[in-house]
Order: structure tokens, then C-alpha cells, then sequence
């Protein structure tokens, strides 16, 4: 048999299928957890279960395979490091994969006004024909999150995290929403100066916004926690039956479209990528000999 074809038989043809498997699988639970109404924790759908699904489904039907390569680059049996890489590789697809996939799936809802939302539970865009929002009321509230820096050397970095909602006029328990977040090193110096400038800025921006094309109910999101807490300051009282609004740049079927081309664009660099890794070590003789021993 032709060694690279067997190469791409039994090590890079499994890959491509649990590759697609991992997509469909993420995808089609997170849409179970969306259209129940289960608030979906953003980190995990875009960190840990990708990751996660994509680590232990590769380990138990790949990784046993690539020993059958012989990958000696710079040091011996880096089977490992060629584990780690597909394994990121697929899970950053799946991660392209899931706003296309999200947009597609349950499209755009096009109402007249806000309060026809409420009788359309399970849809996630929605763009309005005609709507004001209440000038005069504005709520707030932002939020830091120190993580570890990957630019700066000898400080963390800090995540400044604003939340802008004002009801919208005629509509009752409806808000247009914005979301900013900025990450900047965490200087305790300047931090005070930036936090007040960040709010300041983004404030005149969300009043000036315009060109909003279409908005996402943020609901089932974390991020309904942040616009939780804004009204919640400024009302004092805690509003279960409010819907977030967050606002939306752009023609849906563009974003829609571009989204289609980066997951396409990831898809095939992981294709092609895992494609290269498979194809260039020779094959592992002891490897060999083992897994026909194995075989009988």
C-alpha cells in the first residue's frame, strides 16, 4: 500500500470526520440550550466546550494514530505537540462555526414594532420597523476583570466592562442595549483616569448611536447579568420579565455572509494544515509493527 495513502486512510481521514462531528455536536447544543431558554455562559461556548470536545474526541480516536508517524523535528516522539495542534486548530473552527451557524439557523424576525417581540420568545434577531427610546433615561454599569497579560510583561491586564441600556418609548419591560469592553494594563496610576474616559466616551457614543440595522436578544446570555445590574441600580428592583436588546451594526445578510467566510476560511486552513502535518514525517516502523500485531 502507498504510504502516504495510507497515511491519509487511517490518520488524516479520521481526523477530517471527527472534525466535522465536533462542529455539528457544539452547534447543536448549543441551539437545545438557546431554544429552551437556558442562559448560556459565553466562556464556555467560546473557551471550554469547543476546547473541551475537541481535546477528548481527537485523544480517543486520533491521538493513538499519530504514533504511527514518526515525528522527530527538533526533538523525539513529539506526538504531543502534533495532538495540541489539531486539536486547537479544530476547536477555533467550531468556535467560527457557531455565530454563522446561530445567524443561519434562526435568521432575522422583522416585526413592526418592539412589543410585537414578546410574542416571538424563541427568536434571537430582530430587526424593527419603527421604535424610540426614552432620551432622558440612562442606566449603567460597568464592571473589571483582572486577568494575565500576554502583552505586558511585568503586569496583568485589566478588562474594563461597560453596560448601557434606556428603555424603549412605548414599550413596556423592553431595552436597547449596548456592550464595550477594553483591556488595558493594569497601571493602578491611570487606572482611574481611563475608567472615567472609557465611560464617558462610550456614553456619548451610545447616545449618538445610529445605523443600527437589527438587534439580538441578549436573554439567554451572560450578558443579560451586566444589563441586570444596571437597571437594577438605577431603579432599585429587580425586572425578571425584561428583554436586552443589544444593538447590531451592519446588514444581517452581510454579517451573515462574512461569517460564512470565516468559518469556510478556518475550515480549510485546518484541512489543509492538518493535511501538511500528516503528509511530511515518514512513517513510524515500530509503530507499524505494533498496530499489525495488534491487528493480527
Amino acid at each position: 500500500m502507498n504510504k502516504n495513502y495510507f497515511k491519509l486512510k487511517i490518520i488524516y481521514l479520521p481526523f477530517i470526520i471527527i472534525s466535522l462531528i465536533n462542529i455539528i455536536i457544539c452547534n447543536i447544543l448549543k441551539w437545545i440550550l438557546t431554544i429552551n431558554h437556558i442562559i448560556l455562559n459565553d466562556n464556555w461556548f467560546s473557551l471550554f466546550i469547543p476546547f473541551s470536545i475537541s481535546i477528548l474526541t481527537l485523544y480517543i480516536f486520533v491521538y493513538k494514530k499519530l504514533k504511527l508517524l514518526k515525528i522527530n523535528f527538533w526533538r523525539k516522539n513529539q506526538h504531543l505537540l502534533y495532538f495540541i495542534i489539531i486539536s486547537i486548530l479544530n476547536a477555533i473552527t467550531i468556535l467560527f462555526s457557531q455565530e454563522y451557524i446561530e445567524k443561519k439557523t434562526f435568521g432575522i424576525k422583522h416585526v413592526q414594532n418592539c412589543e410585537e417581540i414578546k410574542l416571538f420568545k424563541n427568536e434571537l434577531y430582530f430587526s424593527i420597523e419603527s421604535y424610540k427610546t426614552k432620551v432622558d433615561s440612562l442606566f449603567l454599569y460597568h464592571e473589571e476583570k483582572i486577568k494575565s497579560s500576554t502583552r505586558y510583561r511585568y503586569q496583568d491586564e485589566i478588562e474594563y466592562r461597560l453596560y448601557l441600556t434606556k428603555p424603549m418609548d412605548k414599550c413596556s419591560n423592553i431595552w436597547y442595549s449596548s456592550f464595550y469592553s477594553e483591556t488595558v494594563g493594569n497601571n493602578q496610576k491611570s487606572n482611574d483616569y481611563f475608567l472615567r474616559n472609557f465611560i464617558k466616551r462610550n456614553k456619548e457614543k451610545f447616545k449618538n448611536e445610529n445605523k443600527i440595522h437589527y438587534f439580538k436578544n441578549v436573554n439567554y446570555s451572560t450578558k443579560i447579568n451586566g444589563f441586570l445590574k444596571a437597571i437594577n441600580k438605577g431603579n432599585n428592583e429587580k425586572k425578571s420579565i425584561d428583554i436586552f436588546l443589544m444593538t447590531e451594526k451592519g446588514s444581517f445578510t452581510e454579517n451573515l455572509s462574512y461569517s460564512l467566510s470565516l468559518f469556510l476560511y478556518t475550515l480549510f486552513t485546518e484541512v489543509i494544515i492538518v493535511f501538511i502535518l500528516v503528509i511530511i514525517p515518514k512513517l513510524n516502523t515500530a509503530g507499524l509493527k505494533k498496530r499489525k500485531a495488534n491487528t493480527g
